[in-house]
């Protein structure tokens, strides 16, 4: 028996490496996707609104710096905003 005899199945093992790895690629691949899908979907209206964040007069602490900022993320950006314009106004700042 020789070397070469020896190594006669040595394809076939590697054919059926190959398959299962593309099938836990895929496999994980197809869980991921799922997930995506499963996460953007609609929620459910609930019958409260939010209500709206107020900004503190002073910020003397953390929990008012935290209540400043959630109602500027809150805020609407108005979508006609002049970029340009406004690099040039905060430049003038300086």
């Amino acid at each position: 028996m020789t070397l070469r005899d020896s190594q006669q199945g040595a394809g076939h093992i590697v054919a059926v490496l190959a398959i299962v790895i593309l099938a836990v690629v895929g496999f994980v691949g197809y869980r991921t996707y799922q997930a995506g899908q499963d996460s953007s979907a609609p929620t459910p209206a609930t019958n409260q609104e939010p209500q709206p964040a107020t900004v503190p007069d002073d910020i003397n602490n953390k929990d008012d710096l935290t209540q400043a900022d959630k109602a500027v993320e809150a805020a609407p950006v108005k979508s006609d905003l002049d970029t340009k314009k406004l690099d040039q106004d905060v430049g003038e700042l300086f």
